[in-house]
């Protein structure tokens, strides 16, 4: 009986840790719940003082908030740091806040901001920072907002998707981030900007080198470079008001480039099956280059070298030198020819027309096999013509004009000056 009963004991015991085993491993097998985060907001503020008051530097190890330094007229730095979080309710919400630590650290004249092991998702921090004028900014990653005014120092900025707002900069300003809207004022400094798809807008600034890559539209207005300008606006448009610079280039593959009221003693510029459109500029040398872009000078003046398949249209132009060369596209000169020299404008199957004063003297060289007419008041003297070629001389110029197009008709005309 007694056996019996040990027999059945050890069944049921076998029969529990098999029951156990399975348990255990369907336990296992399910994945873990991560903590309902929630929708409840909760933050909490903390004010800090450092007595520093020249050479700062602020360092943040990432953004993941707001961050904004300005000014102020004396004192130590200041630092308000606000933590926000998100529970399920209000008490929960306030515990999260309070679970984690952001306490900035001094070191000599650095003062280090940033979540470090902290960093969880929905976790942000504020930062809201006064400091002496001559302090410096270093981001190095993350995303958010920056706002920064009245510096002297230097601006590096390093983000993912950051907004940068910044003003009233006295020192150089380096940018890299892959996108969020970028807005410089009133700054003073060396500038390179480079993204992959921030929008910029830039006023007021003056460097002593200037270099902007990124992919969306970028506008300046009032500003420049005292040495090179260089912009590469791969998927937007590129717009200068007013600008100046010792050398500006600017290539801009899959938008339209817009020039108004500025100059620079070189300028290469580069577009494709965008426009390019240049009002009142001047430049020593101006390259002009597109695929199938048109190009439209209005009130430009300098040497002119001019590359494309599209249209040209140059109005109240003052050429120092002439060369186009317009594929199939039509050519419209309606200014002033240089007054020295040799010059051309060529297309393939375009119409060329001239129009100039009734006084322009010049040397021809006309070809086509479309139509050639020269209006009066002109003559050719000494003329020649065969074979779809008129040379001769207008009002005894010396200088050559060469036009040449391999079908279009070429018109030479006061008529409309």
């Amino acid at each position: 009986m007694r056996n019996r009963r040990l027999i059945v004991i050890g069944f049921a015991v076998i029969i529990l840790l098999a029951s156990w085993q399975l348990v255990s491993r369907s336990s296992n097998s399910q994945p873990k719940q991560e903590p309902v985060i929630g929708d409840v907001p909760a933050s909490k503020a903390k004010e800090y003082s450092f007595d520093l008051t020249e050479a700062v530097q602020l360092e943040f190890a990432e953004v993941a908030g707001n961050i904004t330094v300005y000014t102020a007229p004396a004192g130590p730095v200041k630092a308000i740091v606000t933590k926000r979080s998100f529970g399920t309710d209000k008490e929960s919400a306030q515990r999260e806040v309070a679970s984690f630590s952001v306490e900035p650290q001094q070191k000599g004249q650095t003062i280090s901001f940033g979540m470090g092991s902290a960093a969880r998702p929905r976790r942000t921090v504020d930062y809201k920072i006064t400091t002496p004028p001559d302090a410096s900014v270093k981001v190095k990653t993350g995303s958010g907002s920056i706002t920064i005014s009245g510096l002297k120092g230097t601006i590096d900025i390093n983000g993912q998707n950051v907004n940068v707002t910044l003003s009233d900069i006295r020192g150089p300003i380096t940018i890299v981030n892959e996108t969020g809207n970028l807005k410089i004022a009133d700054t003073i400094g060396e500038t390179n900007i480079k993204s992959k798809t921030s929008s910029i807008q830039i006023d007021r600034l003056t460097a002593a080198a200037l270099a902007i890559a990124t992919g969306a539209n970028t506008v300046l207005k009032d500003s420049g470079s005292d040495g090179k300008a260089t912009f590469n606006i791969q998927n937007g448009d590129l717009t200068l008001t007013r600008f100046r610079a010792g050398s500006l280039t600017a290539d801009v593959p899959k938008g339209q480039l817009t020039i108004n009221e500025s100059g620079a003693q070189t300028m290469n510029l580069k577009t494709q099956a965008g426009r390019m459109n240049l009002f009142r500029v001047s430049a020593d040398e101006l390259h002009a280059t597109t695929t199938t872009g048109g190009i439209s000078m209005d009130q430009t003046q300098g040497a002119f070298d001019i590359k494309t398949q599209g249209t040209v249209d140059l109005t109240e132009a003052r050429a120092t030198t002439l060369n186009v060369a317009a594929g199939s596209g039509n050519v419209t000169f309606y200014g002033a020819l240089p007054t020295e020299g040799e010059h051309s404008i060529k297309t393939s199957s375009g119409n060329i027309s001239v129009f100039v004063v009734k006084e322009s003297a010049f040397r021809l060289d006309a070809s086509t096999k479309g139509t050639f007419t020269l209006d009066p008041p002109f003559v050719l003297d000494s003329a020649e013509n065969s074979a779809g070629r008129w040379r001769g001389v207008v009002n005894q110029g010396t200088i050559l004009l060469v036009l040449g197009s391999t079908s279009g008709n070429i018109l030479i005309s006061s008529q409309q000056y």
